[in-house]
């Protein structure tokens, strides 16, 4: 394949980049909000606080409070429960949160018939509801889950690999879509935890600089 005949990839953020807000400490909310008033919920709220104000505080990584409040409020909860909760979460809240300037960028993209692929450290019961409404593909943090006796899956707390931030985006990205089968890279993010997904790409949004730009090249393609 000659390099004019290859597709193009864009790689998106999702928190921050794609919405005007974070997704994962709402949705967390979200299911200890939607959870029965039991001793259980009642002591994952209060073991979830200080790891949150930790966090708040400096005091640990983004990728531990992640980690760490993901085993805290959703090991032993069913899958189903969980995901029916995401459903309804992605209706509810996605609608309001999408940054209009950059799903137009997404579209564009999409137009082109290039590879667009969502890179986030957010959960995949949620995202993976959006992203196939859009048909957009998928690298996030995964949940494990487990089966009890009764044929009844949970979720054990746990993640499948790492947390999908920093280097591990740029990892993941290598080992799914290999670079060298793409004409032009794109990537757009907005912390310091996308700067290795960043460096992957020939082009790049970082906090909606260059952004203008960027739809210009991508719109003069499709002219």
């Amino acid at each position: 394949m000659t390099r004019s005949n290859k597709p193009n990839l864009a790689l998106f953020d999702f928190d921050g980049t794609l919405t005007t807000t974070d997704t994962y400490s709402t949705f967390i909310k979200r299911i200890l909000n939607s959870s029965p008033y039991t001793a259980k919920t009642i002591w994952r709220k209060l073991c979830v606080i200080p790891v949150l104000f930790c966090y708040k505080l400096g005091l640990i990584s983004a990728t531990h409070a992640r980690v760490k409040s993901s085993f805290i409020v959703l090991k032993g909860l069913s899958t189903s429960t969980v995901e029916e909760t995401a459903l309804q979460y992605v209706d509810d809240l996605f609608p309001h949160i999408i940054r209009p300037e950059i799903y137009e960028c997404l579209q564009l993209h999409k137009q082109q018939n290039d590879t667009v692929v969502i890179v986030s450290a957010s959960l995949d019961v949620y995202l993976k509801v959006w992203c196939k409404r859009n048909n957009l593909k998928l690298l996030c943090s995964q949940l494990e889950t487990a089966h009890l006796n009764t044929n009844d899956e949970i979720y054990t707390g746990e993640y499948l690999g790492a947390d999908c931030c920093g280097e591990e985006k740029a990892r993941r990205i290598q080992q799914h879509f290999p670079l060298h089968q793409y004409n032009t890279i794109y990537a757009y993010g907005d912390t310091p935890e996308d700067y290795p997904m960043l460096s992957l790409a020939h082009h790049h949004v970082y906090q909606g600089n260059n952004l203008n730009r960027i739809k210009s090249l991508i719109s003069s393609k499709l002219s």
